[in-house]
């Protein structure tokens, strides 16, 4: 019996050493949970490739079907990690079956959280320019993200091409700057309207902008810079 206590101390520690890496490996299957689990939104800026909004659903399905194996993969080393103390505890190793569970659990956990996720974000699954329609209070007093969404979809959609410099001031207010716009074949003036930095001098938190670009007094086209989402 002696003769078997530094095998089983050895598979104590090797148990409590693939539970620590387990615990880290669930870190960064969070992160990868965190990416995928956003329903699409077409009108979400993207920026930094860490933090890229999905546009459409087959990307949504791309995101889930790379965390599935990373949480299975977590799974499975909860797993030797039990099988490894059972062991060195009771000289007995788990049944297979019993330990299937640890990655099945892992992957139906999984699904759970990104159907959640999913249903709770659901008010972005309508991001089309066919759909859009400009909301006032969502320019002008709502949040950030909100803001951000509809001057990315301003742009991308056109909606203020063609109309009126008036127009575009009693649409969204007064711009933060304007000017000549030189330099290309499209030679006019332009009005811009700054979102305010955050809260650090880091190009993700710097100042973005919605810029209209006139040729006469009508709208020729918007642009909409953002550096992260």
């Amino acid at each position: 019996m002696r003769a078997w206590e530094p095998k089983r101390a050895i598979a104590f520690l090797a148990g409590v050493g693939v539970l620590a890496l387990a615990l880290l490996a669930s870190a960064f299957a969070a992160l990868v949970v965190a990416i995928g689990a956003q329903a699409p939104d077409a009108f979400m800026p993207d920026g930094d490739p860490c933090c890229s909004s999905p546009d459409t659903w087959s990307e949504v399905i791309a995101g889930a079907a790379v965390s599935t194996p990373v949480a299975a993969a977590v799974g499975a080393l909860y797993a030797v990690s039990a099988g490894l103390v059972s062991w060195a505890l009771r000289r007995t190793w788990p049944r297979p079956r019993v330990l299937a569970w640890f990655p099945a659990l892992a992957v139906g956990l999984l699904l759970i959280v990104l159907v959640a996720a999913w249903i709770a974000d659901e008010p972005r699954l309508r991001a089309e320019c066919e759909s859009f329609a400009f909301q006032q209070a969502a320019w002008r007093e709502g949040s950030e993200a909100e803001r951000m969404r509809t001057a990315d979809a301003l742009a991308r959609c056109g909606v203020v091409e063609g109309r009126s410099r008036e127009d575009v001031r009693r649409l969204l207010g007064e711009p933060t700057l304007e000017g000549e716009a030189r330099g290309s074949d499209r030679d006019g003036t332009y009005m811009s309207y700054e979102f305010p930095r955050r809260n650090s001098d880091s190009e993700e938190d710097a100042a973005h902008d919605l810029t209209i670009f006139l040729i006469g007094r009508r709208v020729d086209h918007a642009e909409f810079s953002a550096y992260c989402c």
